[in-house]
């Protein structure tokens, strides 16, 4: 169930930057919500087609950031997420070491990782 949990979260931030251009740039345990594996029959004509329900979103957007429509062949991030936001325990190390000050779609997959070592 972690696992998947983890998976649907990561899915949920991509969704939100590739669809809404919102970089979340606080990932940590407190802003993953994992919920019970839950499955659904769906009747589609003929078929019956199982439906799994999430079993992981994120939460807490306070320290998201609307960063426009990000191309997904490049890995640059406006200027305007320059300042350093999120949870220390949880930061990519080049965040916490002042060697990139953009923070970036990658930097939040890193602390994904982190949460999940945890």
């Amino acid at each position: 169930d972690l696992i998947k949990g983890m998976r649907d979260a990561i899915k949920c931030h991509q969704s939100l930057l590739e669809s809404a251009g919102i970089l979340h740039r606080d990932i940590s345990p407190g802003n993953i919500m994992l919920s019970k594996s839950r499955s659904s029959d769906i009747s589609s004509g003929s078929d019956i087609v199982s439906s799994e329900a999430p079993h992981g979103f994120l939460i807490d957007l306070d320290l998201a950031k609307y960063v426009g429509p990000i191309q997904t062949t490049t890995n640059s991030t406006p200027s305007s997420v320059r300042r350093r936001t999120g949870t220390m325990l949880f930061m990519a190390i080049e965040i916490l070491q002042g060697t990139c000050l953009r923070h970036s779609w990658r930097h939040d997959l890193e602390s994904f990782f982190y949460v999940f070592i945890w």
